[in-house]
């Protein structure tokens, strides 16, 4: 119904990275970046959250959906950050400096080079040390 509306599918314009579904969200940079912005915070993101919706709704098994959130809920899509810092005024660098305040440390940890790194397993939870 939608494309006799008009609507098409937009997979040819824009990958949106970090998600599942790449029709979701498709007119608000602004709301994804604000998605990836529980992910400092949290550990996860929008393709945790689809994909257990997709297991409540009994379409995907835990087990099946496991690797996509590996792969993809740590991803910020370049092109949202780079229409954020564009709209905001800031640089790329700033962005970064600014995120690095928000990393949740029982989560993450940040190596010598800046790198931040998960203290956890998709599907496991906390690594020990």
């Amino acid at each position: 119904m939608v494309k006799r509306l008009g609507f098409r599918h937009l997979d040819h314009e824009y990958i949106r990275e970090g998600t599942i579904e790449n029709y979701n969200q498709i007119d608000s940079m602004g709301y994804l970046l604000g998605q990836y912005l529980k992910y400092p915070k949290y550990g996860h993101v929008s393709a945790t959250e689809m994909a257990s919706r997709w297991i409540r709704y009994g379409l995907k098994t835990r087990e099946e959906m496991i690797p996509f959130v590996k792969e993809r809920d740590r991803n910020l899509d370049q092109g949202i950050i780079d229409k954020f810092c564009e709209f905001t005024h800031i640089s790329t660098k700033e962005f970064w400096i600014t995120m690095d305040r928000w990393y949740n440390r029982e989560l993450f940890e940040q190596d010598k080079d800046g790198i931040w790194h998960e203290k956890f397993k998709v599907g496991v939870g906390l690594i020990k040390p």
